[in-house]
């Protein structure tokens, strides 16, 4: 596979969890970490493929490879919202969201950046509408089950 055809596959999201009750989960080196009943908002990207990575995240039994693994073992996942772009916005939308919500556990999925957390929690659901109008422009697609990924625009062609 070609760096241009990987590239046009990429794509940023944001996954919202939902815990229903307060419990607690062990993140890798982070520690364990009080999850509090309310919505959490996690923003990744996937250079290589959006679609793999979404499935990835979608599926209950895989290893446990990355923080994120162990929040979605004590949730429920609610939507993802996801632009598909080479352009990488994950620290992007981390910086808008931060503003906007509180940061549960430091270090949450920015292992591999200088973002204090990827990871942001509100007690009440977070609206698509709202994301958006942070957005400084590009087309957000919200993805709902069952269909999760069929409403994925297609990979740009190049």
């Amino acid at each position: 596979m070609t760096a241009n055809r990987r590239q046009s596959r990429a794509g940023t999201y944001l996954l919202l969890l939902e815990a229903k009750e307060p419990t607690t989960v062990t993140v890798g080196r982070l520690g364990c970490m009080s999850v509090e009943q309310g919505f959490y908002a996690y923003v990744g990207s996937a250079m290589a493929g959006l679609e793999p990575r979404l499935a990835r995240h979608l599926r209950s039994a895989k290893a446990m490879h990355w923080h994120i693994d162990r929040l979605l073992g004590v949730t429920a996942l609610v939507e993802i919202w996801a632009h598909r772009g080479e352009e990488r916005l994950e620290c992007r939308w981390a910086r808008l969201l931060r503003e906007a919500l509180q940061q549960p556990m430091p270090g949450f999925g920015a292992s591999d950046c200088h973002c204090a957390t990827h990871l942001f929690y509100a007690p009440e659901r977070p609206s698509f509408k709202w994301f958006c109008g942070l957005q400084p422009g590009g087309e957000l697609v919200r993805l709902q089950a069952p269909e999760w990924l069929s409403a994925l625009p297609p990979p740009a062609s190049r």
